[in-house]
């Protein structure tokens, strides 16, 4: 009976966030998708200003992940949850998520749509399922010189 509990309500508290973050469309203004060698595709919302994302530095982004296929949000990060912050170059759990911030400036927004290969790959989660593609749209909020 507990367990049947503990589903109903990871069940129920993923439809109140699902619910809360509508996967937004791309505005009017966003440019063309590119579609890099690894297969992920960037469309750039904004165009930020400022340092370059370059490998070795500390970025700070943040961003709404949901599974492309059931649009089902399954991570996100923003001004109450706080910035995720990594050293480019250094690997995340997401790789494509790290490539498609290459690049950015400060201020800039981007859509990744990812493939399962740079996603999660075939490993099971909660919310993703295997060989999954996935999209996030992503903010840069600052980067860091080299070694910071």
């Amino acid at each position: 009976m507990r367990a049947l509990a503990a589903v109903v309500l990871v069940l129920g508290l993923t439809v109140v966030v699902t619910a809360q973050h509508k996967i937004p469309p791309l505005p009017d203004t966003a440019g063309a998708p590119k579609k890099l060698a690894s297969g992920i595709t960037i469309t750039d919302i904004k165009e930020g200003t400022g340092v370059p994302a370059e490998k070795g530095r500390m970025v700070r982004i943040y961003f709404i992940g949901w599974v492309t296929k059931t649009q089902v949000m399954f991570d996100f990060r923003d001004e109450h949850t706080g910035p995720l912050a990594f050293h480019l170059g250094q690997g995340t759990d997401v790789k494509g998520l790290e490539y498609g911030v290459y690049g950015m400036r400060v201020g800039g927004k981007r859509r990744l749509v990812i493939p399962p290969s740079l996603g999660h790959g075939s490993k099971v989660t909660t919310l993703v399922p295997p060989n999954s593609q996935l999209t996030y749209d992503v903010e840069l909020v600052s980067v860091a010189r080299p070694g910071v």
